[in-house]
């Protein structure tokens, strides 16, 4: 495993322990951000180890799809997930109502098992 792979997935595992200290902490904003972005991390990584790089969001949502999704590697649902956190993180970081604490508590839940977990081990 290269060294920039082996970083993306301590960032990924760091942010998602952040995204728990934040949402303990009351901040339901930074703990969506922190959890779309360990997810981001770790799919980045699972790419890097198809030697694919991918230069904004939506390149990465995509390559995901195509390199992992649709040939059956990884279940749809990753995906969908992905999409679904990183839609709350735009909530948490440009509107000024807060991301209800429950819906936190899901990003966490779906960056953790599905996202991280997931691609950590493959």
């Amino acid at each position: 495993m290269s060294q920039r792979l082996e970083g993306y997935l301590r960032r990924a595992h760091r942010a998602l322990a952040t995204a728990r200290i934040d949402l303990d902490a009351g901040d339901s904003n930074a703990s969506a951000n922190r959890s779309y972005y360990a997810a981001f991390y770790a799919v980045t990584a699972a790419l890097l180890s198809q030697d694919i790089e991918a230069k904004t969001h939506a390149g990465l949502h995509t390559q995901f799809a195509l390199t992992f999704v649709k040939p059956g590697v990884l279940p749809p649902a990753l995906s969908t997930q992905l999409s679904h956190v990183e839609r709350l993180r735009c909530f948490a970081d440009y509107f000024e109502t807060d991301v209800p604490e429950a819906m936190a508590e899901e990003a966490i839940a779906m960056a953790d098992g599905p996202a991280v977990g997931r691609i950590s081990a493959a």
